[in-house]
């Protein structure tokens, strides 16, 4: 029932935004918590355009891995992080821009059992607008978590979408 509350709290959320900011991401990726699992992606979020060339950004993802058990039965794990950053972007033509970032992220693992961690973020990645209104995205992150059991962990997120802009 929790997983369920909070699946449908983060979508909820997630729609709010889309309709309050000029910027929003649609991704498709991996995480790799630990380096011990994989855990497929899909994430948006809102970027609220600062000043030049910088964006707050809020951001989040759903991942989720499977894996058969001996008795043939298909058991899932699930993996929510969440972000809130600021995203400096660096324009080297019209239509592309490196972008750099930093923030916090906290992070939801629902396995065997559930773990939270929080911890600082750095991104890294490249935009290529296509459209007016869109940009291709590729984005590389990597985590410093803090929480038990192991107290100081890893995760790296790489992703690639689009980004949107409505105004």
């Amino acid at each position: 029932m929790k997983k369920v509350l909070l699946l449908i709290s983060f979508l909820t959320i997630g729609t709010v935004g889309v309709f309050a900011a000029p910027l929003v991401p649609f991704t498709f990726g991996g995480s790799f918590p630990n380096y011990e699992n994989a855990y497929m992606t899909v994430g948006s979020g809102v970027y609220f355009p600062l000043q030049n060339n910088i964006e707050l950004a809020f951001s989040g993802a759903f991942g989720i891995r499977t894996q058969e058990k001996s008795n043939g039965d298909i058991d899932a794990d699930f993996f929510i992080p969440a972000n809130a950053g600021v995203n400096f972007l660096f324009p080297v033509h019209q239509n592309l821009s490196f972008v750099a970032g930093f923030g916090v992220n906290a992070q939801m693992e629902f396995a065997d059992s559930f773990t939270f961690l929080m911890g600082p973020f750095v991104s890294g990645g490249v935009r290529y607008r296509v459209h007016r209104n869109m940009q291709l995205t590729l984005m590389v992150q990597q985590d410093l978590l803090f929480g038990p059991p192991k107290w100081i962990n890893t995760n790296t997120h790489v992703s690639g979408g689009i980004v949107v802009n409505f105004d």
